[in-house]
């Protein structure tokens, strides 16, 4: 009951490596923004 492995479907042929072509650089474009890591983003941005 709060297991989440539990509720994993297996791998679909074809489906499986769907987001492989995006480099790691694009891929930090498409990460979920977190609420909270605002101010926290805004020190790592100055810093790059």
């Amino acid at each position: 009951m709060g297991n989440s492995m539990g509720c994993v479907r297996p791998p679909r042929d074809g489906e499986q490596d769907g987001a492989q072509p995006l480099s790691p650089k694009k891929r930090l474009r498409f990460r979920r923004r977190h609420k909270g890591n605002k101010s926290r983003r805004a020190e790592k941005d100055i810093s790059d």
